[in-house]
């Protein structure tokens, strides 16, 4: 809920100031440009808030399968505030944005695409006779599913990142993982839970 809140205010206020700098410079920004760059700032704010709240719950469901242990931590049962001090004691502060970059890289084309397809697709459904409830849930209908296809590899990454299934150090990039992953197991592993994330 706060990295949402986060995400649309930033969103929408972003989108206000760079309307109003468009108007008062003369300026002739396509509405698509200010729509894509409005997304990407709501990314970079609420991505400050979702990335450590995506580690731990992460964490806490690798720790259930008994894949991932902490000293502090006995059994697979562990709480928010016993994972947060074992991230924060073993990696300190650096451990809440395990995937920080990745998850960036994932969510602002993500959200470029989801965003400035809605509004686009929105004004032309507006457009046509099929009413106003149906146009703006068919437009987010199509971006969300679109941008969710189109970004699955890079949510692949993030997990994987996250979970410690990729260890990350100074040589590892988004872009190394992605060549890795296929190399090992192609296309298929790259876009492994598609249906899922379309349908979510």
């Amino acid at each position: 809920m706060p990295s949402s809140a986060l995400y649309f205010g930033a969103y929408e206020q972003s989108k206000r100031v760079l309307y109003r700098l468009n108007s008062d410079l003369d300026a002739l920004t396509p509405r698509q440009a200010i729509h894509m760059a409005s997304a990407a700032m709501g990314n970079i704010c609420s991505s400050l808030v979702f990335v450590p709240k995506e580690v731990m719950k992460q964490q806490m469901q690798v720790i259930r399968t008994g894949a991932l242990s902490y000293t502090g931590i006995h059994g697979t049962t562990a709480s928010v505030t016993e994972v947060a001090r074992e991230i924060f004691r073993t990696k300190g502060v650096k451990g809440f944005y395990s995937g920080y970059r990745a998850t960036l890289s994932r969510n602002i084309p993500s959200a470029v695409v989801r965003f400035t397809l809605y509004e686009e697709l929105r004004t032309a459904f507006l457009r046509s006779p099929i009413g106003e409830t149906l146009s703006y849930v068919l437009a987010g209908a199509i971006a969300s599913a679109t941008s969710s296809a189109l970004m699955t590899p890079f949510d692949v990454v993030k997990t994987r990142i996250a979970t410690g299934v990729i260890k990350v150090d100074s040589h590892t990039s988004v872009l190394h993982s992605i060549v890795d992953i296929l190399r090992k197991e192609g296309f298929i592993g790259m876009y492994s839970g598609v249906q899922a994330r379309i349908v979510w």
